[in-house]
Parts: structure tokens; sequence; C-alpha cells
């Protein structure tokens, strides 16, 4: 099963959706998850332009404020979609894994990059997770943070000192949702 998730920052440029096209052709991909996508209205036509297969189906969060955009597109040969929930962060959905007849949640993350919007993003997928009884869960995306100080990267790190409670904090969401960090 192949799935790609990336953050685009920014969709509009032709050399950007070509990428992305030629990626779901030569890599086979069944399913897609692109942050930061900066695009309004994205249409189920546009989706069948990008996979090339009108067997499709998509979930499109719009950006708020020329920032954000979440977009996941699957194809509908393995995925079978039950329902969902879109919010500025994040796209939630159970849907079938139609291969393995296995129940499945999916989550697509763009996060903002303000501490406390990101902790009321971790509580509020928490809470889903816990009244969602499905226990197959894939969360895919940019959370905008580390779980340790080596992931730190630009110029965001003053001396190597990171925010303590922000890397405690996802590292908390992390175990409280059972989740595995996968490279």
């Amino acid at each position: 099963m192949r799935i790609i998730t990336l953050n685009v920052r920014g969709f509009g440029s032709p050399v950007k959706w070509r990428y992305i096209k030629e990626l779901i052709r030569k890599e086979d991909v069944k399913m897609l998850c692109l942050q930061e996508v900066r695009l309004s209205n994205f249409s189920l036509n546009n989706c069948c332009q990008l996979w090339g297969d009108n067997d499709i189906d998509y979930i499109y969060s719009n950006p708020t404020n020329g920032s954000g955009g979440i977009l996941t597109i699957w194809h509908n040969k393995f995925f079978k979609r039950s329902n969902h929930i879109i919010n500025r962060w994040f796209i939630v959905f159970s849907r079938l894994f139609k291969e393995k007849n296995i129940p499945v949640v999916i989550v697509n993350v763009y996060s903002s990059c303000n501490l406390q919007v990101k902790m009321q993003m971790w509580s509020e997928l928490l809470e889903i997770r816990q009244r969602e009884p499905c226990n197959s869960w894939c969360i895919f995306g940019d959370f905008n943070s580390i779980r340790n100080e080596r992931e730190r990267r630009g110029i965001n790190s003053p001396n190597g000192i990171g925010n303590k409670r922000e890397l405690q904090g996802f590292n908390n969401f992390i175990d409280n949702m059972e989740l595995v960090d996968i490279p």
C-alpha cells in the first residue's frame, strides 16, 4: 500500500502539479495526503486531473487567510469512506481498507506554529480518538512540532534551546493517542 504525505507549501505552480502527478503515477500511490495546499475551492475535477483517474474520492479543507489547506485523495478501489470531520488544522475520516476489510481512521494534519493552537488541536484529536471505536489509526502530515532537540532545524532554535513544554506536550500527545512515530 503506497501512501504519500507531503507539505507542498503552495500548490499553484505547474511545476509542483507535474511533480505530484508524476509521483502518483511512478510510485503507484493509493492515497495522497498534502498539506499547505493554499488553494481555495479544490474540486473533484482538479483531483481527477491530478490523479489521472476518475475512480477517486477526496476531502479538502480550504486555507484560511492564504495559509494552510489540507487535501487527501484516495483510490476508491482500496478505500471506502464512511464519515469525516473537517477542521482548519486536520481532516479525520473513517474508512474501510477494502483489501483486508479492516476499518481504519486516517488523519491528515497541518498544524499551526502557535503552541496554544497546537495544544487545542492535540486535545481535539484526543477527544475524537476516545469517541472512535476503531483501533487502527494512521496520522499523516505536518505537526510543526518536534519530539526532541535533534529534530530541530532552522533559525527558530537559538543556541539549540527548544520549547520544552512543546516537546513534552507533543510526546504526551503521541503517547496518549497510542501512536508509533515512524521515521
